[in-house]
Order: C-alpha cells, then sequence, then structure tokens
C-alpha cells in the first residue's frame, strides 16, 4: 500500500514494492520491452507504473488464464509453442 507525502494513509492504494519495480525495469533494459510481460494481481486502484509504455501487463489469475495468455505472446513472437499442452 502506498500513498503521496502529501496524502493520508486512508488514501492508500495497492502498488508494487520497490523492489519489484527495480526489477521490471532491469529486465526492460535486458531484454527489451517488446519481450517483458509483466503479471499483476487484480485489484481495486491498483497503481500500476507508469514508466513502462510498451510493456504488457496481464491479470494473474487463479484459474490459469494468464498462461494462455502468456503462451499466446511467445507464440505471437515465433516461439514453438504447442497451446494444447497447457494446463487449464
Amino acid at each position: 500500500m502506498g500513498y503521496p507525502k502529501i496524502s493520508t494513509p486512508a488514501k492508500a492504494r495497492p502498488r508494487a514494492r520497490q523492489n519489484v519495480v527495480l526489477e521490471l525495469g532491469f529486465f526492460v533494459g535486458k531484454l527489451g520491452r517488446s519481450h517483458v510481460l509483466a503479471l499483476h494481481r487484480s485489484a481495486p486502484n491498483l497503481e500500476m507504473p507508469p514508466d513502462y509504455i510498451g510493456v504488457i501487463y496481464k491479470p494473474f489469475d487463479d484459474a490459469g488464464a494468464w498462461g494462455f495468455e502468456l503462451a499466446r505472446e511467445l507464440k505471437a513472437a515465433d516461439y514453438d509453442i504447442d497451446l494444447n499442452r497447457l494446463n487449464p
């Protein structure tokens, strides 16, 4: 949870820890924006890092739909992915 210094804890919103944002930046720098897919848990009023335009954000869900989304993105990037072998 975080909020601006000029605000109050009552206005706190969920957001990634700073080390997670730093690691996302590392991967973007090392791999390039077109090769990074960031998974996140859906939460009301989630504050997404604004400085990563071009990075694909996909919600992480317990049902496993994120795995199909990731496989589809990998397939679009010319990786050999057999979507029939993914576990539901």
